[in-house]
């Protein structure tokens, strides 16, 4: 607010509208010093720090310096680009939570980064390969929030789905719902957005024996049509994610399935189109969540053309 000594304004970039938000903020806070943090201030740290009043930024990595880096600007130094290659991250940076302004509720971050490079994402470029969190480590936060009245959390990441490839040890996203579900004070288990690859025979055991997990499964789809998924470059076909749905309805009696559609993506026909309405009636999603395609320079799908 309009008392506060500086403004630390944390971005995203995964649209333009994000985008613009995140430009309108910074314009809004100028006349106190300001530390631009988050996605945005990776893929674009120079046009950030040009911008009046911005004093620092801050990516997606050296999060846990932003206490020092912003005592460096009360000491007067000014224009600091902390901005590191987030590319050649591979462990994951530890920010835990001991409290939750939601009371009941919190987010419980296990992951970081993403993979699979959809043709459409530029998070992959702005948040770096997959770093999963230790369960141990998951457990004890989760321990930490029950503690103080906290009886929901909430599993999230950038793609929750691929938790534990990078430890090559076996280890996945059913054996954190394990790990969560052995922690006392904690009644709910809530998942963040899953693939179609997630629902393996080992996930479904997880979810079944979970006596704390909502049996709600938002379930990532993007386009109902196998061609543009290609061009999407999305690891699955709408038959894989067809058996994926049946699979989730056969474990439970009553699961919530709701999913994500992009609209208008690039060379998308109206037969393409009419193809996912047809496909999206089919699954029958207790709520779809659509958004128009936003073109994000330096993906492979904004050289696709129209």
């Amino acid at each position: 607010g309009s008392n506060a000594d500086l403004a630390l304004i944390n971005t995203c970039t995964v649209t333009n509208m994000a985008d613009r938000k995140s430009r309108q903020l910074i314009h809004r806070e100028q006349g106190k010093p300001i530390c631009v943090c988050g996605c945005l201030a990776q893929r674009d740290s120079e046009a950030m720090l040009a911008i009046d009043g911005v004093e620092a930024v801050v990516g997606t990595k050296n999060r846990s310096l932003i206490a020092d880096i912003v005592g460096r600007i009360e000491a007067g130094e000014r224009k600091i680009n902390a901005v590191g290659d987030i590319a050649s991250e591979h462990i994951f940076e530890p920010l835990s939570i001991a409290d939750s302004d939601e009371r009941t509720r919190a987010n419980l971050k296990i992951c970081e980064g993403c993979n699979n490079y959809c043709s459409y994402c530029i998070i992959p470029y702005a948040r770096g390969p997959v770093r999963s969190r230790e369960i141990s480590d998951i457990a004890e936060e989760a321990a930490r929030v029950a503690e103080k009245g906290v009886k929901e959390v909430v599993v999230t990441g950038i793609h929750i789905g691929s938790y534990g490839v990078d430890l090559k040890d076996g280890r996945t996203l059913g054996d954190v719902i394990t790990a969560l579900d052995k922690v006392e004070g904690i009644d709910r288990i809530r998942l963040g957005s899953i693939e179609p690859s997630t629902v393996t025979e080992y996930f479904l055991e997880c979810c079944k024996r979970s006596e704390k997990l909502c049996p709600h499964f938002h379930l990532s789809l993007q386009s109902g049509c196998d061609t543009v998924l290609k061009r999407m470059n999305r690891k699955y076909t709408c038959a894989e994610y067809l058996d994926a749905v049946g699979r989730l309805r056969g474990a439970f009696e009553s699961p919530s399935i709701t999913t994500d559609v992009i609209a208008g993506f690039p060379q998308e026909t109206e037969e393409e189109h009419k193809t996912t309405l047809a496909f999206l009636r089919k699954v029958g999603f207790s709520r779809i969540h659509v958004f128009p395609y936003s073109d994000r320079a330096g993906t492979a799908a904004s050289r696709m053309g129209d």
